[in-house]
């Protein structure tokens, strides 16, 4: 069984890359990593839910949150990273942040 972890797997192209990994990999397991602010896709991760069950899985963590994220990574075979800070503006506004969710947690 191949663990397949997607951070931003709500998002556009995450909730694409999920349902391509479980229509064509049968033999795996996907955990999506997703804000807890609620800022997520709720439609999206409904359509997943309902159509793959037991296969997919939601954690709600911040990926700045380095010690969640090391206890989610642990287990997991394949990490595809695509949470990002979508705003350009924030980039210039606080780049700290941006940086921090773009690139230097996972």
């Amino acid at each position: 069984m191949t663990r397949v972890l997607i951070t931003g797997g709500t998002g556009f192209i995450g909730g694409h890359l999920t349902e391509y990994i479980l229509e064509n990999e049968k033999n795996s397991k996907v955990v999506l990593l997703s804000r807890p602010d609620g800022s997520t896709t709720k439609e999206t991760i409904y359509y997943l839910f309902k159509k793959y069950g037991g296969r997919i899985r939601f954690a709600k963590v911040d990926i700045r949150d380095y010690k969640e994220v090391r206890a989610i990574v642990k287990d997991i075979d394949i990490v595809y990273h695509l949470a990002a800070q979508p705003n350009p503006d924030m980039s210039i506004i606080d780049p700290r942040e941006t940086f921090d969710i773009n690139i230097r947690n996972i």
